[in-house]
């Protein structure tokens, strides 16, 4: 099981937060090269980007990933841990990222006015859409098994959602108080994510090696 888990969390963070790096990397020298320009949205929007990182990467988890990990073997209840375990560590990697381009947007494009999306006073209704948002990306693999529309909407429906949390954090730099209303989102993402879980669980304790 140690052997699973170290195994699924490398390689996990390694095509997630490789992926991630890449993009904030990307969109940090662009921005460099090209202030104020064509590029500042890409650098703004980091954290919505990675929102939909985190939807594509963990599609793998209960794709090809968990079907390769059965056949070879593995307990359905040791790779779900697993799994468990390279989510919470993805979110992690992610907020440390976002909080590092936070710190360039700060420090390096303070002068051109930059509005970097994340509120480091809302930062954990950033870690709450997140980690809901990869386990999201799981139910979406699911989902598609059975219809493909279903997929679609099912990651449709969590990003407007999610996306709306960010813009709620935006508002919240202008001094705009919105009361509970961060809270309401965040729970429903949190009811979005149990959901998702429980599918997931039980699609993995049916699932057939094929």
């Amino acid at each position: 099981m140690k052997a699973l888990c170290k195994y699924m969390c490398f390689t996990y963070l390694k095509y997630y937060v490789g992926s991630l790096f890449a993009l904030g990397a990307a969109a940090a020298l662009l921005n460099l090269l090209f202030p104020a320009g064509f590029f500042q949205s890409y650098f703004e929007g980091f954290s919505i980007y990675s929102l939909v990182m985190a939807l594509i990467a963990t599609t793998l988890l209960t794709g090809s990933w968990f079907n390769v990990a059965l056949s070879m073997g593995a307990r359905r209840r040791d790779y779900f841990i697993a799994m468990q375990l390279s989510i919470i560590v993805g979110v992690a990697a992610s907020m440390v990222l976002i909080y590092a381009m936070q710190f360039i947007s700060e420090h390096a494009f303070s002068k051109y006015g930059y509005d970097f999306m994340f509120n480091p006073g809302m930062a954990p209704h950033t870690v709450i859409a997140v980690f809901a948002a990869q386990l999201v990306g799981c139910l979406c693999t699911v989902a598609g098994m059975w219809k493909k529309w279903l997929s679609v909407a099912v990651c449709v429906v969590y990003m407007m959602l999610a996306v709306t949390v960010l813009l709620v954090q935006m508002t919240a730099l202008e001094g705009i108080f919105w009361f509970s209303l961060p809270w309401i989102l965040s729970g429903v993402e949190l009811l979005f994510a149990a959901g998702a879980e429980f599918i997931v669980l039980r699609y993995m304790n049916r699932a057939v090696v094929r």
